[in-house]
């Protein structure tokens, strides 16, 4: 669509800067939300096809368990990534709870889908649809998240004088 010259917000040539990177954060933080609201919809799945089976052994439960955990944790952070959007003084550079985040959501969705498969269970629709956009989420976030923790590791050396 035209937009006229006269309709333009900000600078021309600077609307990446100006208008795309400040909502970044906001962004970033606020899809936490149904993430995590993904991950607690698959594991309540996976927990009502595990209750129509026989009881799972020990090993099986401490996994489940294990992403109970993982799911609190999510929520945790989830919570804390929509304060400091709404607090700064709260915590002025969430970029390490983000960080976290999205490798705690990976590996959420690698170990139910393992435990799943391991389990021999099948998760109804739309589990699949979810597993699969969860992890191809994490693997496009991938590349980004080294590059940020290269960024995280450098200010640190920088701050202590090494760089």
């Amino acid at each position: 669509c035209h937009v006229p010259d006269d309709a333009l917000l900000g600078r021309l040539g600077h609307a990446h800067k100006n208008m795309v990177l400040p909502f970044r954060k906001l962004e970033d933080a606020v899809i936490t939300g149904p993430v995590t609201g993904a991950m607690g919809f698959l594991l309540a799945a996976l927990a009502r096809e595990m209750a129509n089976r026989e009881k799972p052994g020990e090993k099986v439960l401490e996994q489940l368990g294990g992403l109970v955990a993982l799911l609190k944790t999510a929520d945790l952070l989830s919570w804390n990534l929509a304060r400091a959007v709404d607090d700064s003084s709260f915590f002025p550079d969430p970029k390490g709870i983000l960080l976290q985040f999205k490798c705690l959501a990976g590996q959420y969705t690698a170990e139910l889908g393992a435990l799943a498969e391991q389990t021999n269970l099948i998760l109804p629709d739309p589990c699949g649809f979810l597993i699969h956009d969860l992890n191809a989420s994490a693997q496009m976030g991938k590349i980004i998240s080294r590059i940020q923790h290269a960024k995280l590791g450098r200010v640190l050396l920088e701050k202590s004088g090494k760089i």
